[in-house]
């Protein structure tokens, strides 16, 4: 997966960093950018996609 840009960033509930990205194919994913210090969450590892989006709302414009 190659990032075209950033979108947005959003500080999840377990203290993690997450940004919604845009890929050269069209797609927005969600990365986690930085692990809180806090997080308990196994899965939360930097640089690697979110299985749902964040604010659990879907993205359907790229550009917010």
């Amino acid at each position: 997966m190659r990032i075209l840009r950033g979108l947005k960033g959003r500080t999840l509930a377990c203290g993690c960093v997450a940004g919604a990205y845009e890929t050269y194919g069209g797609e927005i994913v969600w990365i986690l950018d930085e692990r809180g210090p806090a997080c308990e969450n196994s899965g939360h590892e930097d640089g690697q996609p979110l299985e749902d989006t964040p604010d659990e709302t879907p993205i359907s414009d790229p550009h917010l």
